[in-house]
């Protein structure tokens, strides 16, 4: 018995011995990039995540969706290091310490196997070099080593002068430990109008033709917009007019279209902004009637007064509240039952948003009354239940009434039938601009939610 277990443990020894559990890291060559900065310890946060990230194999469309590929699943763009780390290193195939080149991390890219990813690189590049010199080392992880505190593009805006030009993004990581990195070879760089600019792998701008986008640069969890803009070519002796300001709004479009060496459109004549704005406030076209009156006023401020009278139409109300219905989720199926009083309450949602805004309310007491709302608005029980009884006996009697206008608050908002996910999603895009839908599967790729 003791012989067998000198021996089992003298196998485990030298295997750990081999592998790396035990021993200190294997020295191995420095590891050159493309940026022509060379790697020696190769760290798995900074340097292994960042590659990940870059080849696209935390995507969704990859080993980072909801159920993996193949049987190996990594987190979505990184958010969970320690199960990216037991994933590569749990069952000793992805990760072979005693023979490096027998990794499937690297016998899989390179297509050595097969792979459903197909090729993403060659045996004798520098990802296959940095992945192999990371296992030959032990395939260590120093917990908290890639925590980053900044991350640092010059030049933080691209302004061309003129479309074919070209540059090059430089990117550094401030990490925790107070270290800066060059970690362009790390970064995935894409533009969101590659018709404007066009950005490669590892972060060389070309201006293509005039406009306006951003480059979105990207490392591991970090990401960077960069502004590009392209004026377009002007004539011989182009001289960019002074075109008037009326308001801040005026001087910041402005701004931005002389950058672009585009002259903004002269103003409207008279019947098209008659038409432009009764359209917008009360959503219908002005009568020919109105149209032949506003074109014969020769009031220099008639534009100004015809705003105005739009405002306070009635159907600019009942306009703005049917929007804010539609994006509140106004919805009569999904209201509280019983079935004859569905549309009482739907009309009651759209007449307690009409008279705030007949009323001019500001949003954010118009949003708060919509959050904070209880059913009682603070009434003592008993008022409560009366009130409540007269709108019941009201409505059987079909006598339309004030009631959801005179409340404070909007409390069908929060009596609808469906479920605490749904009206967490429909919460967040009413009122915070935020899709959440796709943190039912997994983790959003830049929040956490």
């Amino acid at each position: 018995m003791c012989a067998a277990r000198i021996t089992r443990f003298t196998v485990a020894g030298a295997l750990a011995v081999t592998w790396g559990l035990f021993a200190a890291p294997v020295a191995s060559a420095d590891v050159r990039l493309p940026d022509e900065t060379t790697v020696e310890m190769v760290d798995f946060e900074r340097h292994i995540m960042g590659l990940v990230g870059k080849m696209g194999c935390n995507a969704s469309s990859c080993h980072g969706s909801f159920k993996g590929q193949a049987g190996f699943r990594l987190s979505l763009f990184g958010s969970d290091l320690d199960k990216d780390y037991a994933a590569l290193t749990g069952d000793g195939r992805r990760i072979n310490r005693a023979d490096p080149d027998a990794s499937l991390v690297l016998l899989k890219p390179t297509k050595t196997v097969s792979h459903g990813g197909g090729l993403r690189f060659e045996k004798d590049s520098w990802q296959y070099q940095l992945l192999r010199t990371w296992i030959h080392q032990g395939a260590r992880w120093e917990k908290g080593s890639g925590a980053i505190a900044a991350m640092i593009i010059d030049p933080p805006e691209y302004a061309f002068t003129r479309p074919g030009e070209t540059g090059q993004l430089k990117v550094r990581a401030r990490f925790a430990d107070g270290r800066e990195e060059n970690i362009i070879s790390f970064s995935s760089f894409r533009s969101n109008n590659e018709g404007v600019a066009e950005v490669t792998p590892l972060g060389q701008v070309k201006s293509r033709q005039a406009g306006d986008t951003f480059l979105v640069v990207s490392y591991r969890q970090e990401v960077m917009p960069v502004r590009t803009t392209v004026p377009r070519e002007a004539p011989a002796g182009f001289q960019y007019p002074q075109v008037p300001e009326i308001n801040y709004i005026d001087r910041e479009v402005f701004g931005k279209l002389r950058r672009l060496n585009i002259v903004p459109s002269d103003l409207a004549g008279d019947a098209e902004f008659l038409r432009r704005v009764t359209i917008d406030t009360i959503g219908i076209q002005p009568t020919p009637d109105e149209v032949r009156a506003f074109l014969a006023d020769k009031d220099h401020h008639k534009r100004t007064k015809k705003i105005d009278d739009l405002l306070a139409h009635p159907m600019h109300a009942a306009l703005w509240a049917t929007r804010l219905c539609d994006i509140t989720g106004n919805n009569t199926r999904t209201l509280e039952l019983p079935n004859w009083i569905r549309s009482e309450r739907s009309q009651m949602w759209h007449d307690w948003f009409r008279k705030r805004m007949a009323d001019n309310m500001p949003w954010d007491q118009i949003v708060q009354g919509v959050l904070c709302a209880t059913s009682r608005d603070g009434l003592p029980v008993a008022d409560w239940i009366e009130q409540a009884e007269e709108f019941d006996a009201a409505n059987l009697k079909g006598k339309p009434t004030t009631y959801a206008q005179q409340r404070k608050s909007l409390d069908l908002f929060w009596r609808k039938s469906m479920s605490l996910e749904v009206m967490g999603e429909q919460t967040a895009a009413a009122f915070l601009g935020i899709r959440l839908e796709c943190a039912q599967c997994h983790k959003h790729p830049f929040d956490r939610w």
